[in-house]
């Protein structure tokens, strides 16, 4: 499994996006098959896939399905990570994305940009916390 994914991280970087995709690809099967379909070792890999999807072959609509899997996967887990908290902003970023710019959805492209703020902590002595608050804000004004 990790060889599947630095391989794709290694041709995500040299902006081979079909390789990347055939090693995620297989590496989610790989998962799949042996742990089932909604095991959490399947969230970093559908995670590469959607963006991917969303940002270099510009299939949005496997985008938006591949997110909204990793959500009901993080949905199912028990235990309430910040690790997970990371994956479902990263996911509602995504989608909010796919419906401001493709599916010119405003009042669903808002409802999760709402969403994603109220995961992000709000503690101003924290930089990340502080710049990650700001863009979903950017993002608002945009909609």
């Amino acid at each position: 499994i990790a060889c599947y994914n630095h391989l794709s991280n290694y041709y995500v970087a040299n902006k081979q996006s079909s390789q990347a995709l055939q090693h995620l690809i297989e590496c989610k099967d790989v998962i799949s098959d042996a742990f089932g379909p909604g095991h959490h070792k399947l969230i970093q890999p559908l995670l590469s896939l959607a963006n991917i999807y969303n940002e270099t072959v510009r299939d949005y609509e496997t985008a938006r399905t591949l997110y909204e899997q990793i959500l009901e996967i993080v949905a199912q887990q028990k235990t309430a990570t910040s690790a997970y908290n990371h994956v479902r902003i990263e996911c509602l970023h995504g989608l909010s994305r796919i419906y401001l710019e493709h599916n010119t959805d405003y009042k669903q492209c808002l409802l999760l940009l709402e969403k994603q703020l109220a995961l992000i902590p709000n503690i101003r002595e924290d930089a990340h916390n502080l710049c990650q608050r700001i863009d979903v804000y950017h993002d608002m004004i945009a909609v």
